[in-house]
């Protein structure tokens, strides 16, 4: 996986995330459940447009980034 690929996935997800936070508060549902859906749909299972190896530096990135957020939140 490329530095690039890496960067197009993680602001997808960010872009994703985004969009679905002001859906959700639209919709009046919780919105981690518009993102847990998100997710689902964007990922290998359905859409597959997604696709991180678990031996890659994306991963490594993606885990990095997200326990930050979540330490920081």
């Amino acid at each position: 996986m490329t530095p690039s690929d890496v960067i197009l996935s993680l602001g997808l997800m960010l872009a994703v995330g985004l969009v679905a936070v002001p859906v959700a508060t639209v919709l009046r549902i919780p919105f981690m459940l518009l993102l847990i859906g998100a997710g689902a749909l964007l990922g290998p299972s359905v859409a597959d447009v997604i696709q991180i190896p678990l031996d890659s530096t994306g991963v490594d990135v993606l885990l990095t980034l997200g326990v930050s957020m979540i330490l920081f939140h």
